[in-house]
This record gives C-alpha cells, sequence and structure tokens, in this order.
C-alpha cells in the first residue's frame, strides 16, 4: 500500500513512506494550512484513500501580492474572515535573507530526520520552491548520496535559490542556462496556462532532469487543480501516479 505525506508536504510508498513537504506558499491567508488542506482536497480524493498527508506550517508573517490575494478572495468567499491586516496577511518559510533561508532547510532537514524517512513530497507555490532548494541542498552537501525523496510534486512552482551561496551571505536564484539540470529525481510540474507566474513554474521544471520530470499545464490560474476543471484535475492526477510510480516503482 502506497501511504503518501503531502502540504509542504511529504508521503510514504509501499514499505516506505511518502510524506509531504511543508505546501505553505507564503501567499496564502493566514489559516494557511487548512487552506492548502482545503485545496488539495479533490487532488486527495482522486489519488485515493492509500496516501497519508502531513500539513507542514509556516510562521513566518508576510504580505500578500495583490494579484494572488485576489486569487483567494475568488476562491474563497469568507477570506476576509482570515486574514489580518492588508501588510500582514499570509505566512512564509523564511524571509529574503541567507540566514532564515537557511534556517528553513535546517528545520526542514530535522523533521525530516525525526519523522522520515519519506518517498516524496509536494508543495504548492512557495512552498514548493522550498522544497525544490532542500532537494537542491542535499545534493549540494553530498552529490553521491542518497537522495532525501523518491520523487517530488511541483504545483506553480517559486523559484529555488542556490543553497551554496547563501552560506557566503549571497542570494542568487536558479537558472537552467548557469546550473544546469540540478534536481535528478522524477519531478511532477504542474500550474496554469493563465498563472501570473507562469515563466517561473516553467523556469523550475527546466531545473530538473529533463528524462524524469513530467509537466501538465491546466488551463486555470496560480491555484491547485480542483473539481472546477475536471480535465485540469484529471490531467494532474495522472502526471502525480506517473511521477510516483516512475520514483517509487522504477
Amino acid at each position: 500500500m502506497l501511504t503518501t505525506t503531502i502540504s509542504y508536504s511529504v508521503f510514504r510508498g509501499a514499505e516506505r513512506e511518502y510524506v509531504p513537504i511543508p505546501a505553505e506558499d507564503g501567499l496564502q491567508p493566514r489559516s494557511s494550512p487548512s487552506i492548502f488542506e482545503s485545496q488539495t482536497s479533490a487532488l486527495r480524493a482522486e489519488l485515493g484513500d492509500h496516501h497519508t498527508y502531513d500539513f507542514l506550517e509556516a510562521s513566518i508573517p508576510c504580505p500578500v501580492a495583490p494579484e494572488i490575494r485576489q486569487l483567494f478572495a475568488n476562491e474563497y468567499t469568507n477570506v476576509k474572515s482570515i486574514m489580518a491586516t492588508p501588510q500582514e496577511t499570509g505566512f512564509a518559510f523564511y524571509e529574503e535573507n541567507p540566514e532564515s533561508m537557511l534556517t528553513a532547510l535546517e528545520q526542514l532537514d530535522e523533521y525530516i530526520e525525526e519523522e522520515g524517512p519519506f518517498d516524496g513530497v509536494v508543495g504548492f507555490c512557495h512552498g514548493a520552491g522550498v522544497a525544490a532548494e532542500y532537494i537542491i541542498h542535499k545534493f549540494q552537501q553530498d552529490p553521491e548520496g542518497e537522495q532525501p525523496f523518491k520523487c517530488a510534486i511541483l504545483i506553480g512552482a517559486g523559484i529555488p535559490s542556490n543553497p551554496a551561496e547563501l552560506k557566503q551571505g549571497k542570494i542568487r536564484q536558479l537558472k537552467v542556462e548557469t546550473d544546469g539540470e540540478i534536481i535528478r529525481l522524477p519531478t511532477a510540474h504542474i500550474w496554469g496556462i493563465n498563472d501570473p507566474v507562469y515563466d517561473v513554474c516553467e523556469s523550475v521544471s527546466k531545473l530538473c532532469n529533463s528524462k524524469t520530470r513530467a509537466v501538465f499545464i491546466h488551463d486555470g490560474i496560480h491555484e491547485v487543480p480542483n473539481y472546477n476543471s475536471k480535465d485540469g484535475l484529471a490531467g494532474a492526477v495522472k502526471m502525480i501516479r506517473r511521477t510516483v510510480d516512475r520514483g517509487l516503482y522504477q
């Protein structure tokens, strides 16, 4: 039986666990864990009840970008009741400085060390970027060592920074032109054709092994596919299953 854990979520499978990485994106309203759980409810239902999910929580207050705020306002009619002030409406995993970003990676490392091993990770937006950054961080520490996950599901992903340069006090976003396909494990990349950060999502996918990456572009916006678009949901589920099978069983 495949058990899966998702949120900036991790999950376990067949005789292992698949635990998802915290999928808080730093752009979600205050109740981001419950909202992310709601956002992924359709995906989780279609993937079946043989998966289990952990939802990890971001804790650093941050503002929500205007275009993202509008997306949530459209999706959640009670969004105003769960938002604070316009300047502090979401949570991120780190502040935009090298020390905070390294701390986030170290905290995730501790969590996985204590609760793992895990087979996979699922992230949305900022959470997906953190997941990618963590995978790269572990690869840089030991290029020949075992990878932290068997696969990764990155939805509307934010661009990761170079962990090695964070230690030098620098923040540099990774690019395939200079850094190559630095993520070697099987990945699924899911984003919307009308996503305001479409180019960012595409750039993240190109950082991953072209032989084991799968891309699905749905007809929506910056969102997790749901029952509002049956074709989008079906396509995302198919891509996730393919990636999990590729990571765990091939």
